[in-house]
């Protein structure tokens, strides 16, 4: 008689999630945040700045290796133009940062893409100042 009445204890402890009275009676221990995630201006712009960079320092090689190194002032002038505009992507993607509902893969994206051809555009700099 014991065991019966446990088994019936336990067949009464448990809920039937197709029973639709007990379920909105079922509370959650955190109620869920929907966050939606979206693309920022800032961090658009930012991926853009950064293929016009890499695109201008493409140009850019393949015009000295045409010329054998002798491009003159243009090919000097293009690069420094495109490492300003890498600077201006990598604060817009640092400024995007900041913002609680954006994709944090594309914010990382533009701060990797902008950050390493900052370096690229240093880097070259530096050894063509010291030939």
């Amino acid at each position: 008689m014991q065991k019966n009445k446990k088994q019936k204890s336990i067949v009464q402890k448990n809920v039937n999630i197709f029973d639709f009275e007990q379920r909105e009676t079922i509370k959650r221990k955190k109620p869920r945040k929907v966050i939606i995630s979206r693309v920022s201006n800032e961090l658009i712009s930012s991926f853009v700045f950064a293929v016009v960079s890499f695109s201008i320092l493409i140009i850019t090689s393949i015009l000295s290796a045409i010329s054998k190194g002798n491009a003159g002032i243009i090919a000097g002038i293009l690069p420094m133009f495109a490492m300003i505009i890498s600077i201006a992507g990598l604060v817009l993607a640092y400024r995007s940062l900041r913002n609680d509902d954006v994709k944090l893969k594309h914010v990382y994206t533009g701060l990797i893409t902008n950050g390493l051809l900052v370096i690229v555009y240093l880097v070259l700099y530096i050894i063509g100042f010291a030939a």
